[in-house]
């Protein structure tokens, strides 16, 4: 599972039974933009898929305002 949450308190997620690569991420953007208003921010961790060509690709390929920070040590509490 992979979620999200918005600046309004929803939390859009996507359940999936395959191994998270790149065309599962981007299927998560696309999903992101077609619900979304606004610019989206993702808060990503380390994890190789999110700075995967074929990611960056698409994110540069659509013209929707995408920032992605990157928090390479998550602590959770």
């Amino acid at each position: 599972m992979i979620s999200s949450i918005t600046n309004l308190g929803k939390l859009p997620c996507m359940v999936f039974k395959v191994i998270f690569t790149t065309s599962v991420f981007v299927d998560l953007l696309k999903r992101l933009v077609e619900v979304s208003k606004q610019k989206i921010l993702l808060i990503l961790d380390g994890h190789p898929v999110y700075n995967s060509k074929a990611a960056k690709k698409w994110i540069a390929e659509n013209d929707y305002p995408i920032e992605r920070f990157y928090c390479r040590h998550m602590v959770l509490n």
